[in-house]
């Protein structure tokens, strides 16, 4: 799994700040595929069948294009959104 630091979101339909982004799925998304984040949830008391919500799940659009800059930053390009990321280590398991 990566570690990863949200750098940036430019999105048109998601009211989501890089600092309530607290993972994302393992793998790094690719071109032709969607990706999951995930963040605090809006209600910290909010339950379903009384169970409590730890985290609301963001599920992108697909990515239509993927870019690697020099400073180690990648962007992952979707319909409406601009998401970028660096990634800060990996850890097995």
């Amino acid at each position: 799994m990566k570690y990863v630091t949200l750098k940036k979101i430019e999105s048109m339909h998601e009211n989501l700040r890089t600092d309530e982004v607290v993972g994302m799925t393992p793998n790094m998304p690719t071109v032709g595929n969607a990706f999951f984040m995930y963040a605090d949830p809006l209600d910290p008391e909010a339950k379903v069948d009384g169970v409590p919500v730890n985290a609301r799940y963001i599920h992108t659009s697909i990515v239509q294009e993927v870019t690697e800059h020099k400073n180690g930053e990648i962007s992952f390009k979707t319909a409406n959104s601009v998401y970028s990321l660096t990634v800060t280590g990996e850890h097995n398991g």
